[in-house]
């Protein structure tokens, strides 16, 4: 590549960092982004995409790609080099005129359901020499990621900005949450990435203080990163990329346990970087726009940077599981409850991608089936769609913090009815149903929510006989179509499926899993496909003896009959 020094443009090999949309309260307040990281030296550079359109959404952290880089406008170009030591562009930028995915000869990125997840935590406890005043300590940060050490007392928040609903639900850590959100799933035994074994450490889990580390970080006033890019934490400070990432690597680089690849060929034990910040205050105006953003997925030598604000207890748990959900992949959630909505991007209130509520709850069906945290109780596709028509089909579901197998999924493969003139290029979306309950990391969701079936669409295929752990790219934003009670019921128009919450009903073993009565049982759903969406006498429906339309009445029993003059 040093022979391209004189030439207009170079492409460069690396891998790109994706980061997710920036968030503030409920709402999604910027679009992704993406930079390159260049494995021989190891820094990050920013992107402008120059007469090309970036990469879509289903791109993530530690996808190889090849660059084409107009070197009159970029900064030095990274090795071998600097190739253009003369650059007229800033320092650490790169002006992109085309790319490429690649397939081949770059490292993988991280595989989904990596385990167990460990994390480097530094805590801004001061800014250009200034303590933060009114900050989460470090140790208040630990409580939050990992519960307290055994036999200490809790830590008392000197933060009284600010109080929330999570103040009066029962505590718990973000490894406590990602435990019992996967049943257990994730504090599984898994291989690395280089298919060894590997054994969570003591007091082990899906992410542990054993496996872990949380230190104090005093952030000067001003710094240059790697790449020479200049970066700024004083009140003026824009609060850009050159900042993100250069705070990022000031913490990295002062803190040796995240030394690279150290000679062992094996990358760094802490893949998951979280960079707490200060919250904005008249003295420090710094990065108000967001309060939290991060990467979406994992690099396997990058790893999976993220960045949130202090706040208090309840809302660092909250943006710690929404960022660590997106570094495993997932979307954001949205949700829409009402007839031809247009989905409300992170609007799902039973997910951490989805809205906030200021407490903490599990992923939805769709998240959690993806990570393998949850699987299916029963599947109904092209091959069993002849066992629900037209017959209301009973499955019981499991509160989904109790058991990993809770999950309906309904995979509407079948030829569409009547025949269209035009084939569908694709099957509707999928639609999956769980029963949400109180218990343990569901114990924080919104009442809208809570002890119901939701029902989630996807517009995605997926191997639906083994989960999605085989899917590596980001599947869209799943969305929120329902929230039944008992004896509420949703007509999947699409696919031609009603899906009924009939009832709670005891354990199968008659209450003794559940003997305070904290689940409520299990949820007994049946699910009916149709072919028509009004029974009639045209179609010979109201003779039939069958209940067509799946409304629960047959024949003459139906209204519908009635209405068509029989």
């Amino acid at each position: 590549m040093a022979g391209l020094a004189n030439a207009a443009f170079a492409p460069l090999e690396g891998r790109l960092l994706a980061l997710n949309e920036p968030r503030k309260a409920d709402k999604l307040v910027g679009a992704p982004t993406f930079a390159f990281f260049y494995p021989e030296d190891t820094f990050v550079y920013q992107i402008k995409w120059k007469g090309v359109a970036p990469p879509d959404s289903y791109f993530k952290s530690g996808d190889a790609v090849q660059l084409t880089v107009d070197l009159d406008a970029s900064g030095p170009v990274p090795n071998p080099g600097p190739i253009n030591e003369e650059a007229a562009g800033p320092p650490g930028l790169l002006v992109v005129t085309a790319w490429l995915p690649l397939v081949f000869g770059i490292p993988a990125a991280e595989p989904l359901g990596q385990s167990p997840l460990r994390a480097a935590v530094w805590v801004v406890t001061s800014v250009c020499g200034q303590p933060v005043e009114g900050g989460m300590s470090v140790q208040e940060v630990e409580e939050v990621l990992f519960g307290p050490p055994p036999g200490a007392a809790t830590a008392t928040s000197t933060n009284t900005t600010s109080r929330t609903r999570a103040a009066s639900l029962p505590r718990i850590s973000l490894s406590r949450l990602l435990d019992t959100c996967s049943a257990g799933v994730l504090a599984a035994n898994v291989p690395d990435i280089f298919g060894n074994a590997i054994t969570p450490p003591a007091g082990g889990g899906a992410i542990s203080r054993a496996g872990s580390i949380v230190k104090a970080l005093e952030l000067p006033c001003a710094g240059y990163s790697g790449t020479g890019a200049a970066w700024s934490a004083a009140p003026d400070s824009p609060c850009g990329g050159n900042e993100l990432w250069g705070w990022m690597e000031y913490a990295r680089d002062n803190t040796p346990e995240l030394a690279d690849l150290d000679g062992t060929g094996m990358p760094p034990r802490y893949l998951r970087r979280l960079l707490v910040l200060p919250v904005p205050t008249p003295a420090w105006p710094v990065c108000r726009a967001w309060q939290q953003r991060g990467s979406l997925g994992c690099d396997a030598v990058a790893g999976c940077p993220m960045w949130v604000k202090q706040g208090d207890r309840g809302k660092l748990l909250e943006w710690a599981a929404t960022q660590f959900g997106a570094s495993l992949t997932l979307r954001p959630a949205a949700a829409a409850l009402t007839a031809a909505a247009r989905p409300a991007a992170g609007g799902d209130p039973s997910d951490p991608l989805g809205s906030p509520e200021g407490g903490y709850r599990c992923f939805n069906a769709p998240h959690a089936y993806k990570l393998g945290f949850a699987s299916a109780v029963r599947t109904f596709d092209a091959a069993s769609r002849g066992y629900i028509e037209s017959n209301p089909t009973q499955v019981l579901l499991p509160a989904s913090t109790t058991n990993p197998v809770n999950t309906l999924l309904i995979n509407p493969n079948w030829p569409p009815f009547p025949p269209p003139a035009v084939p569908p290029a694709r099957p509707p979306p999928l639609l999956y149903a769980q029963y949400r309950s109180r218990l343990d990391g569901d114990a924080g969701l919104a009442a809208s929510v809570r002890e119901r079936v939701l029902l989630h669409t996807l517009n995605a295929s997926l191997d639906v006989g083994s989960g999605a752990l085989g899917t590596q790219q980001p599947s869209p934003p799943p969305v929120l179509v329902a929230a039944l009670q008992p004896g509420q019921l949703y007509r999947y128009t699409a696919g031609g499926v009603v899906v009924k919450f009939e009832a709670l009903q005891p354990p199968a073993d008659g209450g003794a899993s559940d003997p305070a009565g904290v689940v409520g049982g299990v949820a007994r759903v049946t699910v009916c496909g149709y072919r028509v969406a009004v029974e009639s006498a045209a179609e010979g429906g109201c003779s039939n003896g069958i209940d067509d339309d799946c409304d629960g009445l047959v024949d003459e029993a139906d209204p519908d009959c009635a209405a068509g003059g029989r």
